[in-house]
């Protein structure tokens, strides 16, 4: 997986109850399908949804323990659930890591600003996905 961080805490116990859960949040069906696939053939535990506000309800409710979102949504933006979650005591302390296909370095180091842990630039391949999650992860643990 490219990190230091195994998706799983103990092989001994009911792998879906003991992987981590990532949240992906991305308006694009086709991109949510193939991310679904890769997390959860590295182990870990997959939430998706379609926009912020979907996400939003999800954080709340499941408290994962990464969300990964998308920049430009539909409803609620990437940027205003990074700014919500990071407002929030109860959610600020979750990772996040934006992908966005705008990765310029100004926006780059503004999402990080903000308390993003990574900012990936699209199109996203496979490695560098997984290994940014398994890096903001770590940095929680």
């Amino acid at each position: 997986m490219g990190g230091s961080i195994a998706p799983t805490d103990d092989a001994d116990d009911d792998p879906v109850s003991s992987a981590l859960t990532v949240l992906y949040v991305e308006d694009e069906a086709p991109l949510r399908g193939l991310v679904e696939f890769w997390l959860e053939d590295a182990g870990y535990r997959v939430l998706l949804a379609a926009d912020g506000v979907a996400g939003l309800a999800l954080v709340r409710a499941e408290r994962p323990d990464l969300v990964i979102t998308d920049a430009m949504m539909p409803n609620l933006s990437g940027d205003e659930l990074v700014e919500i979650m990071k407002s929030d005591p109860d959610l600020q302390g979750i990772p996040i890591v934006m992908a966005t296909a705008a990765a310029s370095p100004f926006r780059v180091d503004r999402m990080l600003e903000r308390g993003c842990h990574a900012v990936l630039a699209k199109p996203l391949d496979e490695e560098s996905f997984l290994a940014a999650a398994a890096a903001a992860l770590a940095s929680t643990g």
